[in-house]
Order: structure tokens, then sequence, then C-alpha cells
């Protein structure tokens, strides 16, 4: 695979097809992000790791030219970026440990308060009935009868899926299936089935636009800023993108949005990031660009791990500048 060159397919992206596009039903509270016709070098700063170096030995690039790298859940060369999605195996039994630890959080969250409460009203009814104890007496005896009987097989239960989840759970296998697909070399957003893996939809990618979505905590503060891209007639082609850059940084999600229009525009070279240099030299914009600018082949190659780390950090910087985000 990394010896034969791509050649684009007619309706590969370029950034001059960008347009603004009126988004159907934008999220409430999100901002609505248009594709741009002039791009910026920004990049989430997670992709300048020193440790994407210390794992691609020869027998790791190796894989690339197996059969098996091309139909794998997870893919990210020149031609395409695929993400999967997660599922675990162990079938049944996790329904029934995940029965039992809604067991569990019942009795922790609802249950406790609930009958605590309900226990002063018994504790009166058995008063008023002619039983021969003091009201804090009463009140105990039913606080612990209910909590016996109610309560604690509850919390038990809850703590039996615990043990399970940490002993056994490390020995399900989980399974990574197709999720959706980038294609650069098509210009295609491609969406699959969660079980099956088949194509449900392949939609031009100069169709979709970006919603950054902050997620909030009970006490007001931002936790991390989902990047939803989307189809812009329907919210049904959508995929939350933030797990490729870092949630936590809103710059960072701007600058996902960037990257990913960076990457699907085959009217430039491919982002010039250390996972991406062993496919440059079969990427037709990538391989005119390094002609033109002498690039070397091995350029992050010669970067040591200090400097990548301050390659990362002023990535960073730059990323908020570009976004005026801090």
């Amino acid at each position: 695979m990394l010896n034969k060159i791509l050649k684009y397919g007619p309706d590969a992206y370029r950034a001059k097809q960008a347009q603004d596009l009126a988004a159907e039903k934008p999220l409430f509270g999100g901002v609505l992000k248009q594709k741009q016709q002039t791009l910026n070098l920004s990049a989430p700063s997670r992709w300048f790791d020193h440790r994407f170096f210390d794992k691609a030995t020869p027998k790791f690039t190796a894989q690339f030219a197996k059969p098996e790298y091309q139909s794998a859940a997870l893919r990210f060369d020149a031609e395409m970026l695929r993400i999967p999605h997660y599922i675990n195996g162990g079938g049944g039994m996790n329904a029934l440990i995940l029965t039992l630890w809604a067991f569990g959080w019942g009795a922790k969250y609802a249950l406790f308060p609930f009958i605590t409460l309900v226990c002063f009203l018994i504790a009166y009814l058995d008063i008023k009935a002619g039983d021969d104890v003091t009201y804090i007496q009463a009140y105990f005896n039913a606080l612990i009868f209910s909590h016996s009987i109610i309560t604690l097989p509850c919390f038990i239960m809850g703590q039996i899926a615990k043990l399970y989840q940490y002993y056994q759970a490390k020995k399900d296998p989980v399974i990574a299936k197709r999720h959706f697909e980038l294609n650069r070399q098509t210009g295609q957003v491609i969406f699959y089935h969660e079980e099956t893996e088949a194509v449900e939809a392949s939609l031009p990618f100069r169709e979709f636009v970006a919603e950054i979505h902050p997620k909030l905590s009970h006490q007001g503060i931002v936790v991390r800023n989902e990047v939803y891209i989307r189809h812009y007639k329907s919210t049904w082609y959508e995929f939350n993108a933030a797990q490729l850059g870092n949630d936590r940084t809103l710059s960072d999600a701007y600058a996902l949005w960037n990257f990913i229009q960076c990457y699907m525009d085959t009217s430039q070279a491919l982002p010039d990031i250390p996972q991406l240099e062993i496919w440059r030299k079969i990427d037709p914009a990538s391989i005119a660009a390094d002609q033109a600018s002498g690039r070397q082949e091995d350029y992050w190659q010669q970067y040591n791990k200090w400097q990548l780390f301050k390659k990362k950090w002023h990535q960073s910087a730059f990323n908020q500048a570009e976004t005026g985000v801090v």
C-alpha cells in the first residue's frame, strides 16, 4: 500500500468548494462552524506526540502492507480517517451485571434516602397504633428493618457487579466496529451500521458543517467541548469528533475542525504531523508540495522528544492565538 500513489476521485473535496450552508435544527447553545476556503495550519496539539515514534518500528509499519489493514475498523492514512466504536462481547452476562449495578445504584441514591424519610411516617403510625415504645425507638426499629430487607440486598447486588467488573470484565472481548469514515481520496463521509458494519450513507464532505457544543457540569463549568460533524440538512448523519483532539480545550475544538478540513482538502498536502509522515510519499498533493519546498522525507524523524514536546506546546499556543480562545 505504501508503494502505490493514490489517485483522487472526481468528487474529492477541495477548499475552493467551501460555501456557507444553512444548517437545519442546530444544537441549542452550540456554535455553528462553516468550512473555509483559506485554511491555516492549526491542528490539535495531541497529534504532536513523541510516543508515536516510540512504537513506529519496522514491525509496526509493516502492518500497513497486510490485506487486513484495508478493512480495519481503525485507519488513519493518506486515503481515509476511519474511526471505530467499541462494543463488549460479554453478551448476556454483561446485561445481568448491568441490572445488578442498577439495583446497587438505586439503593445508594434512591432507596436509602427515600426509606429513611418514610420511616418517620412508619414510626408515627406505630406510636399511634399503641405500641409501647418511644418515637425514637419506633423510628430506628423501622429504619433497621426496612433497610435490611430492601436497601441492603440491593446494595450487595451493586457490589457484586463492581467485583465482576474488576475481576472479569478484562477477560471479555472488546470488539471494534466501523463507526464513520472521512475519505480523502473520494471526498465522502461514510457512516456504518453499528453492528453489521454495512454502509448506511455516503455523503460528500462539502455538505457538512461543524457544531461545537460545550458540556457543562452541575456547577455550570465547561468540562469538555463536543465537536459534531454533521450534514447540514439532517442531524441523523453526524458524529462526535472531539475524541480526535483535546475536548477539554476550546481552542483545540476549533483547531480540530480546521484540521479535518485540511485533511480532506486535496488541493493541499496532508496535514504536516508525525502520524502522516510515512503516507506523504503516496499522496499526490503532498508529493508536489514536498518537491516544491524541498521537505525531507524524514522531517519528523529528526526531532527528539524534547523538540516534539516544544512543538506540541507551540502548536497549542498557536491554536489559542488563531481562535482567540485562551
